[in-house]
């Protein structure tokens, strides 16, 4: 019970935390529903060790643990991309004004992969 306390505290602390988290997603198609996808992530540090530690307090209850930020890759995201007819072009990770960031840009040759991997890539 509580584990389930602190849990449900660092949720509401991460729900709280607007703006702490940036996400920006870039889509451009083409005439036969394929294109290109732009996503860009910046996140405060203190939200990704909170949504870090919720994993480890919440077990299954909160849902599946997330991959931590370190654990985005190239090798990650080509692995989640994979039979999805979705392919990772650029991966650039790093750290702006004390915040982390990640920048991608992916191809896709329709929109259903490419919405699973976005869904996908948010969650993470």
């Amino acid at each position: 019970m509580r584990r389930q306390l602190l849990a449900l505290t660092l949720l509401i602390v991460l729900l709280g935390s607007a703006g702490c988290v940036r996400l920006r997603t870039d889509l451009e198609l083409d005439a036969k529903g394929g294109g290109t996808a732009r996503i860009s992530l910046s996140a405060d540090p203190q939200v990704l060790a909170a949504r870090a530690e919720l994993d480890r307090l919440g077990g299954e209850a909160l849902g599946p643990p997330l991959p931590a930020f370190d654990d985005i890759t190239r090798p990650y995201l080509q692995k989640r991309a994979a039979g999805r007819g979705v392919a990772l072009v650029t991966l650039t990770k790093g750290n702006e004004g004390g915040r982390s960031t990640l920048d991608c840009l992916l191809k896709f040759t329709d929109l259903k992969g490419v919405s699973w991997m976005l869904n996908d890539l948010a969650a993470a």
